[in-house]
């Protein structure tokens, strides 16, 4: 036993450098940025168009240091969106040393999508509105302007009659963009080396209470029309159907429940 004793000294002395030395782990530079944005979206080239030091959006004990860029890709800088650089922390274990890491999280996907739903939701004349993960409602437009993170989505009104019809509606403009979405294989889900969700959120609420404010909303069916998962057969598919969200809208909106 005392022979191990030299070796668990070391392992507890390397974890206390490890734990002083992480906080001081640096943001990822500009350009480390671009090539991580690169790397995500298929080799695309991007460029920085304002760097904003004071960032908003520190999350409690998770992350230490944060940075916002607008950018755009290199192309077609019109078409700007955030990128937020940050040092984060998490919970080793209970012998190990609080892990640091940089990244970076973007909204290019979360964006293009959210802009095209709506477009299109508009375009098939299904009533809607815009809400934000806050659970307020505003204009996209405005908000794709606004510094942001992923987060929002669409409440839709429908009654018993129109649910089946404006249902599938929604899921067949779900797979249009899919198609369309220059970036498609980022909606890939396990298979692009670096998915990450898109929450872009649908919320399909009883016609009868006319609510314009999303947190007022206390019946009604969610879904992520993006999300996927393995069936049985261990192939990729979308985690809600039609038939899966309209037998969710008879339980939780019209209390119908099938024997």
């Amino acid at each position: 036993m005392r022979r191990w004793k030299p070796v668990a000294g070391l392992i507890l002395l390397t974890s206390f450098l490890l734990s002083a030395c992480g906080p001081l782990t640096p943001l990822l530079t500009e350009k480390e940025v671009l090539s991580e944005l690169s790397e995500r979206y298929d080799g695309a080239e991007f460029v920085i168009l304002e760097t904003i030091n004071d960032c908003e959006y520190k999350t409690e004990d998770k992350t230490i240091r944060c940075r916002l860029y607008l950018a755009a890709p290199a192309e077609d800088q019109e078409r700007a969106f955030w990128v937020h650089s940050t040092v984060s922390k998490s919970w080793g274990g209970d012998s190990l040393p609080m892990r640091y890491s940089s990244g970076i999280t973007d909204t290019y996907a979360f964006d293009y999508l959210l802009e095209r739903f709506d477009a299109l939701l508009t375009e098939n004349e299904i009533g809607h509105f815009f809400t934000i993960s806050s659970g307020s409602s505003g204009d996209v437009a405005e908000h794709l302007k606004s510094q942001h993170l992923q987060g929002g989505g669409f409440a839709i009104p429908i009654t018993q009659e129109t649910a089946e019809t404006i249902a599938a509606k929604v899921l067949e403009i779900r797979e249009q963009l899919a198609e369309e979405y220059p970036l498609s294989s980022y909606l890939d889900y396990f298979s692009h080396p670096a998915y990450e969700p898109i929450s872009l959120g649908i919320r399909f609420y009883d016609a009868a209470h006319s609510i314009p404010d999303a947190e007022s909303l206390s019946e009604y069916t969610f879904f992520f029309p993006y999300d996927k998962k393995f069936d049985e057969n261990d192939n990729i598919v979308y985690r809600n159907t039609l038939e899966t969200i309209l037998a969710d809208i008879d339980k939780t909106i019209y209390g119908i429940v099938e024997d």
